[in-house]
């Protein structure tokens, strides 16, 4: 199988169950903190974006790198130097999973950091340890909305491959809000309908978020151009 037939499987696959991912632009993000690390962290932001969902649209989160690609690869041994940004109009957190950063620095809201606020910035920098797939994702009702996202670490054999690395992940999804989800869980929460009278709560849905990596030279779209056949390696992570 080349590279565009296994690109074209793992669309299709994202396409059965009914959703598609489309990050929106989000606006320039607010300078790094000073602190005594490298003089240029790596920014991400938490902002927004719109999903598609069996054609119905909604806004979620979105948690993007300056570029506008979601999450973070990084290599192994190397150090965690990233400047979080909010452009969200409510606080936040993102937590590191997977990773073994300090108490401070772990993303649990109170325990002992506080939560991020509307354009804040906040740098965090440790060493990023061994590798490994990981995501990151907010510790509150947030992370339903799928504020989530990839968080790779790179070994020096994966750097070594001749392999083109996609990188997907699952993520439940409901037009219901975290907060309607949790009563409805705690059994006080009567069903939505809407003016036909057809349930809101009905028409759920998977969230497939796909980044892929082109490792063969270091660069390239992975959607653009036939190189031949390629060994691919696949990265998942199923929130569900």
């Amino acid at each position: 199988m080349n590279r565009r037939e296994f690109l074209n499987d793992l669309m299709v696959g994202a396409a059965a169950l009914g959703t598609s991912a489309i990050l929106s632009p989000i606006r320039a993000f607010a300078q790094a903190a000073t602190a005594k690390t490298s003089p240029a962290p790596r920014a991400l932001s938490v902002g927004y974006r719109t999903i598609d969902v069996n054609g119905k649209s909604a806004r979620a989160f979105g948690l993007v790198q300056a570029d506008g690609r979601p999450g973070l690869v990084l290599d192994a041994g190397t150090q965690f130097d990233v400047a979080l940004s909010s452009v969200i109009d409510e606080p936040t957190l993102i937590h590191w999973h997977g990773l073994t950063p300090p108490w401070a620095a772990d993303g649990v809201p109170d325990n002992p950091a506080a939560l991020l606020r509307p354009t804040e910035t906040r740098r965090y920098a440790f060493p990023v340890g061994a590798g490994g797939t990981h995501w990151m994702h907010a510790h509150t009702l947030q992370e339903q909305n799928l504020l989530a996202a990839p968080l790779i670490v790179r070994t020096a054999d994966d750097l070594k491959r001749d392999e083109q690395e996609v990188v997907v992940l699952l993520h439940d999804f409901s037009f219901l809000s975290a907060e309607e989800l949790l009563a409805k869980l705690k059994g006080n929460a009567a069903p939505r309908r809407d003016a036909d009278g057809t349930r809101l709560d009905a028409g759920h849905g998977r969230h497939a978020a796909d980044d892929d990596r082109q490792r063969h030279g270091g660069h390239g779209d992975a959607g653009n151009g036939d190189h031949g056949p390629q060994r691919h390696r696949l990265r998942r992570l199923s929130r569900q």
